[in-house]
């Protein structure tokens, strides 16, 4: 079946839809691109994916749910959760990372999750760090303004933090 409006979740090839992206981010100057779509992005505007998610009982089970089907939607995107000193990263990270629109992608991840977040805590929640890999974080060069997030730092992988604690609040 061919891509239209009328058919919204059909699937399209994942190189297609990067070399897209990157074009795009390009002529316009736009590097950080897949975070400005992602902030502008409800999580149920995302069809069935973003109805099961919402359907959950707890933050924690939508993330679950986050991690565990997103394969069905993206064949490259891995997302998982670390918990350490009372708080959990929810880590993101793209396997291969496929021509230069994996960057755009990832950004979009990010802000998805921080979005799915906001559907249970509400619309001014901010992470309490956000963690680049490097290639983003250079991108963003370290301004926390671009994203809304206080504290932004240089990691090996990409990742929302928050009080663990946020993880049993339930989704509305």
């Amino acid at each position: 079946p061919q891509l239209s409006l009328e058919t919204p979740e059909s699937l399209f090839p994942l190189m297609s839809g990067f070399r897209f992206v990157a074009s795009i981010a390009r002529s316009e100057g736009l590097e950080h691109l897949g975070f400005v779509v992602g902030l502008d992005t409800r999580f149920q505007d995302l069809g069935a994916f973003g109805r099961l998610v919402l359907g959950s009982l707890t933050l924690h089970d939508a993330l679950c749910k986050v991690s565990s089907v997103i394969h069905l939607y993206n064949s490259a995107q891995y997302i998982w959760l670390e918990r350490q000193d009372g708080r959990t990263r929810i880590c993101t990270a793209y396997h291969p990372r496929l021509d230069d629109g994996w960057k755009f992608g990832e950004q979009y991840t990010l802000t998805l999750l921080i979005n799915c977040i906001r559907a249970a805590t509400g619309p001014n929640w901010v992470p309490l760090e956000m963690h680049l890999e490097p290639t983003l974080f250079d991108l963003v060069g370290g301004r926390a303004d671009m994203i809304g997030t206080p504290v932004i730092r240089r990691r090996s992988v990409s990742a929302i933090v928050v009080d663990s604690r946020l993880l049993s609040v339930p989704m509305d």
